[in-house]
């Protein structure tokens, strides 16, 4: 053959190839940029058509047949208080005694145990969220249960579970945060009410015991023993200064509100807190409310369902020559519900004149709970009158 072939002849190429420059690796043909272009188009379309399909579905044909969809308005809604406590009316007269034990022959721990057990009871506090279990002392027959506040605080439904495991639903007499004591009634008969002792006749180094509910109700009616290691012992609790009885028996959570008794069997304490610690361990630090001092709360609380000096309208104030000056409103108080405002000067309550904190005390501690006083305000050179309620401090 005298031709030469186009892979025989390198300047002869055909009109189709392409140069040497124009394809190379790594570079794309023209006809490849092509159909990637149009890929793009149509892939652009298909999307384009998906959200249009959606819109029409789910957005503009509603809107079409129902009318423009309304905007939530939350300005409307208000939080639903949470649920409080079934309250029992108060108004009986009910002494809690205090025996002497002076005399007394010291009991084995077998039989103080029989002796108070049958007078502890567990505490369920069911709350938003999940229960809370603590322990509590039978004061009467009828169903009067002694406990710590802070067992029930935040609760919306009390059980009292007996020594003999029934359950009985509880209503709440009265509390008192201060003290951390609370009086509960729950409807029963012929319980063993506890014995108590004068807790100002303990001396450090006797005998202390210590029946409750550590950790819950799978270690129910535990005790536990120790000492009387400080009496009187001041100790800060949530900001306020408390005086306790301090003691080595195991109080753990779930102890709250059971009894501390002595060697004699005498409940001479509520035992409230025990000292606790994140960077070391802490043992044989438990603390219980004497029971010297819980005697006038428990009865005024069954009384009355309340303590009189616990009363407030809900203000920090301090005394000036012409009233008293408001140096700040608590929130959820009558105060701040009559539109009482930091900076207000309180002139007169009910018609007389005040210029202390004392003087308003004094006026307020005649009334109960829901009851008003009248308040005379000066707020930028005008005269206010404001309506104030008065509510136990525990309720706010």
């Amino acid at each position: 053959m005298d031709r030469f072939s186009y892979e025989q002849d390198p300047w002869d190429r055909q009109p189709e190839r392409e140069a040497p420059w124009e394809a190379g690796p790594g570079r794309m043909s023209r006809t490849q940029r092509t159909n990637r272009i149009i890929l793009l188009v149509f892939a652009a379309l298909f999307l384009i058509l998906g959200v249009t399909s959606l819109l029409l579905r789910y957005v503009i044909w509603p809107r079409l047949m129902l009318g423009p969809v309304p905007e939530p308005d939350f300005s409307q809604e208000t939080p639903s208080p949470p649920p409080e406590l079934p309250r029992f009316a108060p108004g009986a007269q009910v002494a809690l005694e205090l025996v002497s034990g002076e005399g007394r022959e010291i009991l084995s721990y077998q039989d103080i145990y029989q002796k108070n057990i049958p007078s502890v009871v567990t505490v369920r506090t069911s709350r938003q969220g999940g229960y809370g279990v603590g322990t509590g002392i039978v004061l009467t027959e009828d169903g009067y249960i002694l406990t710590n506040s802070h067992v029930i605080e935040d609760g919306y439904s009390v059980t009292v579970v007996l020594d003999s495991g029934t359950e009985i639903s509880a209503e709440l007499v009265g509390r008192d945060g201060e003290t951390d004591l609370a009086v509960l009634k729950i409807r029963a008969q012929n319980l063993v009410p506890a014995e108590f002792g004068m807790s100002d006749e303990l001396t450090v180094g006797d005998e202390a015991l210590a029946i409750g509910n550590p950790l819950g109700e799978q270690l129910r009616g535990t005790l536990t023993n120790g000492i009387i290691s400080a009496i009187n012992r001041d100790v800060m609790v949530d900001g306020r200064v408390m005086t306790l009885i301090q003691t080595t028996a195991a109080l753990n959570e779930g102890n709250s509100g059971g009894p501390l008794i002595n060697g004699k069997g005498q409940v001479v304490g509520i035992n409230t807190i025990k000292m606790m610690s994140n960077y070391s361990t802490i043992e044989g630090l438990g603390f219980a409310i004497p029971t010297v001092q819980a005697k006038p709360i428990v009865e005024e609380l069954i009384a009355q369902g309340y303590l009189t000096d616990r009363l407030t309208i809900g203000i920090y104030g301090r005394p000036s020559e012409t009233g008293v000056y408001v140096e700040s409103v608590i929130d959820g108080t009558g105060a701040a519900d009559a539109g009482l405002q930091s900076g207000d000067l309180i002139t007169a309550v009910n018609g007389g004149a005040v210029t202390t904190v004392e003087e308003v005390n004094e006026i307020k501690s005649g009334l109960r709970p829901g009851d008003s006083l009248r308040l005379t305000v000066v707020r930028n050179g005008e005269n206010l009158y404001l309506d104030v309620e008065v509510r136990d401090q525990n309720d706010i």
